[in-house]
């Protein structure tokens, strides 16, 4: 008996020369897109039953960008029709109210630093107000029940799905989810990961799975590369996109901390996110703008020349 995971190769081509004629009209094909116009021109949004690794070392921002794209995504914007489209979050590091804090500043562009110091204006507590009933109406889910293994994080998706209409995942992030104890890190990671990647087939939607990078490229002060990323090259082989968030090293506009990252001295930073794998596009380098502040991300500016500036 034949599986209903196995058919004949000619409803395949249907579907893929019906996309391809799409394609060739230049109509929206089923990619989700994140809000970020240069990473959606090479990425061609977020796909169904892909994963897309998005890795960087800590503080520079990866939470922040994956926040940003589920906010894209649900709250609707004109690049996917105004659609307002289910995110489903697991947030392994971070408590639900202090990322719904995240995403009300952000929306509203509040320094979260003002709120907590009771320094917010009219104005900003007008923008905060606004920002929470947009936010309440965002079709939304979080799971910040912490420490969980892959079995029981793909069970909680499953059942999410089944219930609502769920077009994304983003999962913060994979070095926290448990594994089998009695095999090395190393070799839970790579089960995570496949797991991961059956997880976004399975229940037919993109996963952004966050992942933290090693040391390597601290110490020596390059970009980081699909070899660096942390404990597992099976993340690499497992995943369709890969990725990678990195400040630029500009002379004279930046300086080392003691833990050899680079910290810029404006608000705005620019940061590089490098498309170190792309398994059906290209690969190469996408500029977008850091409001630390607020932790949004922007698409960055274009000069006359239609180059990115900053």
């Amino acid at each position: 008996m034949i599986s209903d995971t196995t058919a004949h190769i000619a409803g395949a081509v249907d579907q893929a020369s019906m996309m391809m004629a799409k394609m060739m009209r230049q109509e929206n094909t089923e990619g989700i897109m994140s809000g970020f116009k240069d990473l959606d021109s090479m990425t061609y949004g977020l796909h169904p039953q892909e994963m897309t690794v998005l890795a960087a070392r800590p503080s520079v921002g990866k939470t922040s960008l994956a926040m940003n794209i589920a906010e894209n995504i649900s709250c609707g914007i004109p690049a996917n029709g105004g659609r307002k489209m289910g995110s489903l979050i697991f947030s392994l590091e971070m408590g639900a109210e202090q990322l719904a804090m995240r995403l009300l500043c952000c929306r509203a562009r509040v320094d979260m630093r003002r709120v907590r110091e009771g320094f917010t204006s009219k104005e900003e507590q007008t923008a905060l107000m606004t920002a929470a009933g947009e936010l309440k109406k965002a079709p939304i889910w979080i799971d910040d029940s912490g420490s969980t293994k892959i079995t029981e994080l793909r069970a909680k998706a499953r059942r999410i799905c089944q219930k609502n209409d769920i077009s994304l995942i983003v999962v913060d992030y994979l070095q926290l989810i448990g594994g089998d104890g009695s095999v090395s890190r190393e070799n839970q990671i790579a089960d995570i990961s496949r797991q991961m990647k059956a997880m976004a087939k399975e229940l037919k939607v993109p996963v952004i799975v966050l992942s933290q990078l090693n040391r390597e490229s601290e110490k020596e002060r390059r970009d980081p590369r699909l070899s660096d990323l942390r404990e597992s090259g099976s993340i690499e082989q497992d995943a369709d996109v890969v990725l990678m968030l990195t400040r630029p090293r500009e002379k004279g506009s930046d300086r080392d901390d003691d833990d050899g990252e680079i910290v810029l001295p404006s608000d705005v930073e620019r940061i590089k996110l490098i498309i170190a794998k792309q398994r059906n596009g290209p690969v190469g380098i996408v500029d977008l703008m850091f409001q630390r502040r607020y932790t949004r991300y922007e698409n960055a500016l274009r000069g006359e020349d239609g180059m990115n500036t900053i």
